[in-house]
């Protein structure tokens, strides 16, 4: 059905809304989304552009474990920013207050750690709805 959507819409020229609570469908189908929340609208536009919104967003792994990490993280609140445990000694930073990957760096400098991996990581449609309604909240 999904295929018959998307088949509709880039070769006929057909729009066609789809409602669906299955964000990841929706993200793989869709070039523009309307998030509701309790019949209230939270985000909306093109999927590439919300995704490009939250541009804070970091994947990285310092090496080491335990201590280093816990360095890493205070280091990386001093500056305003603030992060969360992924698999595999991957971390989460997101960045505020106009921050830039630089940030990362100098946090690491600073907590005397190695990065040993930073990329910028791109949220899910079901990522970007959580923040939205509260449930993954952005940093203050």
């Amino acid at each position: 059905m999904l295929q018959l959507i998307k088949d509709l819409s880039r070769r006929k020229g057909v729009n066609v809304v789809l409602s669906s609570h299955i964000l990841r469908d929706v993200e793989e189908t869709c070039s523009s989304v309307v998030m509701l929340a309790r019949g209230k609208v939270v985000r909306q536009g093109a999927i590439s552009e919300l995704k490009k919104a939250v541009a804070n967003l970091f994947e990285v792994r310092i090496k080491g474990e335990g201590e280093e990490q816990e360095r890493f993280a205070f280091a990386i609140r001093d500056l305003g920013a603030s992060w969360k445990p992924l698999d595999d000694g991957l971390m989460e930073v997101t960045l505020t207050n106009g921050l830039g990957s630089e940030a990362v760096f100098r946090a690491a400098q600073e907590a005397q750690v190695q990065v040993r991996h930073l990329t910028r990581r791109i949220p899910s449609l079901e990522q970007i709805f959580a923040r939205a309604v509260g449930l993954d909240p952005e940093p203050e």
